[in-house]
């Protein structure tokens, strides 16, 4: 990476304290300002204001013209101006005060900085010492040396160097390199003129900047002002031009972001369409977020259309797929309404969407480690997901991500999976799995499991990213097994409804590494016929018939809320599988409470 140089004016002010702001100088004075012939980041100029001086103009004297030629550059509220473009050669201003914007019709000296009466200027000739002469203020310095002291590893040292120093946090590393490669490389996109300012591009004014001089003040990665951006997929509209059936109505609903839409009032929610039926929505299907890293590539969205065939045990495996398509929400700007038009044999579904832009400022611009929304992991480590998976998490939002290794394949298991998507959706929580196929034997002994996890852990860096197995089988027909923050979810022992069962049996596990255990609710990991009030994935009764979390507790009291006491444990994952504790569950069905061995049958 070839990082730019970095160049801050220095300016030399020679005003001595005086008692009358209308008084003239006891002696000509002049700003000069060296400019270095070099390209960099933001270039300012930059004096010391004073109390009774709000209101600023910058002026710039003409090459090759007398001492009193001087034309003005703007006007600004902050004793600070920042250039729209790099200064060359040897340059002057002259910046003059007064004490607002409403009462400058004649210029006032004030200390601390050149100025001049109305229609009268004190100019000294070139070379003129001054006696008060001081560097660029402590702000600027700090912003100079930020990048001066972080040049050196930023732009060699890459994450997944072995040789780095072990006392570089590589995280910490990053976000210094990404901050540098965006002050530098980026365009510059603060204002250069005007009354208001933004020294650091960070979409918030200096006044209100905690450092005006660095964009990320607690270095979590997010922008301290609304120069993030929510970038949302809204679904506007669904019209059936031609479907499928022939007798009757389409059941039609689309997978996006792998959660059913519609789901307000049920997880098996459609749209009823004949022909030429049309149906107006506004509803948000996919989501991503970028931070400070602005040209990070975001996730794609899937989109499959699908229309709902009768199944008594509540599988969506009979569904029929009618189409696929995958969007990049980069390829449309902010408020831009787009047609996805899909057709096959017997059908022909025309979709409308809009994307809307929704800039956002740092929940928390002076504490990196700071929970916004709750789910239980920082700001700092969100900022760090939605870079690596791209745009996936959201520091306003419950997000849950979890990397899944999947020894089995098919229909089952994706439909399985798109049901425990819906019923985070529904939740207005965020869950995102990343999925990858293995191909080896199913049935995992507790040995196999503890290597895999040793082994196969990609995210295991990343706090708040959760780990999950799906296997066929794990020692005697056990369907789940927890490791603390990771998980192993099996095949259940069921005749019918599979499908549910697997997605019952991965929400279930799920939910114990998200803390929810017999200590906290104790109707959890329980079998019962009596307490059915209690309708939640956690019971081993309804493990593999319902794909949900209780909202409404049951049992002896009914306060308790599974969704209430989720919660993404940042703390680091495990360095072994050794270190975690196994927590074993049944389907409810089959062997329900036989303890197995360590051997697959």
């Amino acid at each position: 990476m070839n990082f730019r140089s970095l160049t801050i004016l220095t300016l030399l002010t020679c005003a001595a304290p005086i008692s009358s702001a209308l008084a003239a100088p006891d002696a000509p004075r002049e700003v000069t300002a060296t400019v270095s012939h070099k390209t960099g980041g933001p270039f300012f100029l930059i004096w010391r204001g004073d109390e009774e001086t709000g209101f600023y103009r910058v002026e710039k004297k003409r090459h090759g013209s007398d001492d009193a030629s001087w034309v003005s550059v703007g006007e600004t509220d902050m004793p600070h101006w920042i250039f729209d473009k790099e200064p060359f050669g040897r340059q002057q201003y002259r910046i003059q005060g007064c004490l607002d914007q409403y009462s400058c019709s004649d210029w006032v000296y004030s200390s601390e900085i050149e100025i001049s009466s109305q229609n009268q200027s004190y100019p000294v000739a070139e070379g003129t010492q001054c006696g008060h002469a001081h560097p660029p203020t402590e702000l600027a310095q700090k912003w100079a040396q930020y990048f001066q002291k972080r040049m050196e590893y930023a732009s060699t040292l890459v994450p997944d160097e072995e040789d780095r120093s072990p006392d570089i946090d590589p995280k910490r590393l990053l976000l210094d390199k990404w901050k540098f490669a965006e002050m530098t490389d980026a365009p510059n996109h603060s204002i250069a003129a005007g009354p208001f300012t933004d020294a650091d591009g960070d979409c918030l004014l200096d006044a209100n900047d905690p450092d005006p001089f660095d964009s990320d003040s607690d270095d979590d990665g997010w922008f301290d002002g609304p120069c993030n951006a929510r970038i949302n997929l809204v679904l506007t509209g669904v019209k059936a031009e031609d479907e499928t059936e022939d007798t009757g109505k389409d059941e039609f609903y689309l997978i996006v972001d792998k959660a059913r839409f519609p789901n307000r009032s049920s997880s098996n929610g459609y749209w009823s369409l004949d022909d030429g039926d049309t149906r107006e929505t506004e509803i948000i299907v996919a989501s991503r977020t970028r931070g400070f890293l602005r040209n990070q590539s975001l996730a794609q969205v899937s989109v499959f259309g699908m229309e709902d065939d009768v199944d008594p045990f509540g599988d969506w495996q009979a569904d029929d797929t009618l189409f696929s398509h995958d969007l990049n929400l980069d390829d449309f700007d902010d408020g831009q309404s787009f047609t996805l038009t899909q057709s096959g044999n017997d059908f022909k579904y025309v979709l409308t969407f809009r994307v809307d832009v929704e800039p956002f400022a740092d929940p928390d611009v002076q504490d990196a480690t700071a929970d916004r929304d709750g789910d239980g992991v920082s700001d700092e480590d969100e900022a760090e997901i939605a870079r690596v998976f791209g745009g996936v998490a959201d520091p306003f939002r419950k997000d849950i991500v979890v990397e899944v290794d999947n020894f089995r394949s098919g229909r089952t298991y994706i439909d399985a999976m798109r049901q425990v998507h819906t019923a985070f959706a529904r939740k207005g929580v965020a869950l995102y799995t990343l999925q990858t196929q293995l191909d080896r034997d199913t049935c995992l002994s507790r040995a196999e499991v503890r290597d895999h996890y040793n082994n196969s852990f990609d995210f295991a860096p990343l706090r708040g990213v959760r780990y999950a197995m799906l296997a066929n089988g794990i020692y005697n027909d056990r369907s789940g097994v927890a490791l603390g923050r990771s998980f192993v979810s099996s095949k259940p022992t069921v005749r019918f409804g599979l499908e549910r069962a697997m997605a019952g049996t991965f929400m279930h596990e799920l939910g114990h590494t998200l803390g929810l255990r017999q200590s906290d609710f104790h109707l959890i990991d329980k079998f019962s016929l009596v307490n059915l009030d209690y309708q939640s994935s956690m019971t081993y009764f309804f493990q593999p018939l319902l794909v949900r979390f209780s909202s409404n507790g049951g049992g002896f009291t009914d306060n308790f809320d599974d969704w209430e006491h989720i919660s993404v444990d940042t703390s680091p994952n495990p360095q072994s599988g050794n270190q975690s504790r196994f927590t074993l569950s049944t389907t409810g069905f089959g062997n329900l409470m036989q303890t197995g061995s360590d051997v697959c049958q």
